[in-house]
């Protein structure tokens, strides 16, 4: 298949970041977690955040290498509108976090250039994703229930991620929770604890709804009208 002007760069592009985002994770892994006696090297596979930037880089890859060699099959299901929409959802999850609770940008504490590694992990990857979801048709039907499956992988991370954080710990003896803010031991209430998990549902459930609408219209399903004779 020979592709045109448009899907040269593009593809380019989503290859070339694939490969750079693939190159910075393993850099991190090595250097920041399995070599560093202070740290789990295992803390790098149970952070949403990477977790999120390897979907991020295989699917990158995987498309890349999918167009310049023709595998139609693979690239369907990566060009599926809600396989685009989950790894979209999840890079601005990363994102919104990062840019109001963990780094607050109303504070002065967000620095996207601090390293290349905060760059592309919390920054460009959404980014990326975004161009990805508007200039990719994709395939497949999107309905308005199809948000609940935007929610799946972000739900049964926090589930484990609960889980784990109430029963075992890092090598600082802290709590193994990644995340304070979804740390039940961090509020004086469990209601106030549930409010806060809720609240999060409800937002990133309505970016999941808002994204299928402007999918569809962006790139709604031809339906083919039965010729009747």
């Amino acid at each position: 298949m020979k592709l045109t002007l448009k899907q040269h760069w593009l593809t380019y592009v989503i290859l070339a970041y694939g490969l750079l985002l693939t190159g910075v994770l393993i850099e991190k892994f090595v250097a920041d977690f399995l070599l560093d006696p202070t740290d789990d090297w295992w803390r790098f596979w149970y952070l949403f955040t990477y977790q999120t930037n390897v979907m991020v880089a295989a699917w990158s890859v995987t498309y890349g290498l999918g167009k310049l060699f023709n595998w139609e099959k693979v690239l369907n299901w990566l060009t599926k509108k809600i396989v685009v929409i989950i790894i979209t959802v999840n890079t601005l999850i990363v994102f919104f976090i990062v840019f109001f609770v963990l780094n607050p940008v109303l504070q002065g504490e967000w620095n996207p250039i601090s390293s290349l590694s905060e760059l592309l992990n919390h920054n460009l990857s959404t980014v990326l994703m975004s161009i990805v979801f508007l200039m990719i048709p994709g395939n497949g039907v999107l309905k308005n229930q199809t948000a609940v499956t935007v929610l799946i992988y972000p739900f049964v991370y926090f589930i484990f991620h609960t889980i784990i954080g109430l029963n075992f710990t890092f090598k600082d003896g802290e709590p193994a929770f990644n995340y304070g803010f979804v740390n039940p031991n961090n509020y004086e209430s469990l209601f106030v604890f549930v409010g806060i998990v809720v609240l999060l549902v409800l937002i990133f459930g309505a970016l999941g709804f808002g994204l299928i609408q402007l999918k569809n219209k962006l790139h709604p399903v031809v339906v083919k009208k039965a010729v009747t004779r």
